[in-house]
């Protein structure tokens, strides 16, 4: 008796395991979601202020960047598929954050 109520309460044990997982994989998959349509805006965005500001883009003006110009920069570098991890609105990067950047 006392083996099966183990067996039952490992059971439990792995079923809250496995539901809390699947909550962290959905809330990363939103995240993720989020982030890749907020890249779309932001390359449309990019379109746009290249044409009113081309000189903020310039590699010289990194300090200056925002958003835009830190995924423009990505982009050009051939790191496309990593620039919408870094497409947050609620925390944006920067030139100047990326050029303090620790490991």
């Amino acid at each position: 008796q006392d083996i099966l109520l183990e067996a039952i309460d490992i059971d439990e044990q792995c079923q809250e395991y496995i539901d809390r997982q699947a909550k962290v994989i959905s809330i990363k998959n939103d995240k993720l979601s989020k982030l890749e349509r907020n890249c779309k805006v932001l390359r449309h965005g990019i379109i746009v202020r290249k044409e009113d500001e081309p000189e903020s883009f310039k590699d010289e003006n990194i300090l200056s960047w925002v958003i835009h110009g830190v995924i423009h920069w990505m982009d050009n570098i051939g790191m496309e598929k990593y620039s919408k991890y870094f497409a947050d609105f609620e925390q944006p990067i920067s030139g100047e954050k990326l050029t303090n950047y620790k490991n």
